[in-house]
């Protein structure tokens, strides 16, 4: 292996790290906005199911009288209200996920699932950190062993065989 190739590697290796030690951090400001989108959420679900109690209405049957109405701007209310509240069980979930999941392993919880609005609220103020935490350090070696080892791949099989002709040097 020749010296661009090795210099490749080490490049895409530092590139991987880098990129890499981030995604705990990431998770960490995604799981803050996640925390904060809840907390709004469970305001409008409590004051629903608060303004349901008080005529004697489940949530749920609340919801029907909303679809069952003539009107259609209390029906896309109604729609509204059920993906409100859908919303809010998937972040609930997410949350509990996120709590119960080591921070090395949260990344893959925003991975897995992640909600649009957060992701990209999330990313536009997205500070970068010096890797400092295990989690991080451990991210940034997998990204070194990801990218350095595809690199090496192409360069170990991604090269043309030159032939050289006889009688010439």
């Amino acid at each position: 292996m020749g010296y661009v190739s090795k210099a490749t590697i080490s490049v895409a290796a530092i590139v991987g790290a880098v990129t890499f030690s981030q995604a705990p951090e990431f998770a960490q400001q995604y799981r803050q906005r996640l925390g904060g989108a809840l907390d709004e959420l469970r305001v409008i679900v409590d004051d629903f199911d608060h303004d349901a109690r008080q005529y004697n209405l489940t949530r749920e049957s609340a919801l029907a009288l909303f679809s069952a109405s003539k009107e259609s701007f209390v029906q896309a209310r109604g729609t509204s209200m059920r993906n409100t509240l859908d919303r809010y069980q998937k972040l609930s979930d997410q949350v509990a996920d996120m709590n119960s999941t080591a921070p090395v392993l949260r990344p893959f919880i925003v991975i897995s699932d992640p909600d649009e609005m957060i992701v990209r609220n999330a990313w536009s103020d997205f500070v970068p950190a010096i890797p400092v935490t295990l989690s991080e350090i451990a991210w940034g070696g997998i990204g070194a062993l990801f990218f350095g080892g595809i690199a090496g791949f192409f360069a170990l099989f991604g090269r043309r065989q030159v032939r050289r002709q006889p009688g010439l040097r």
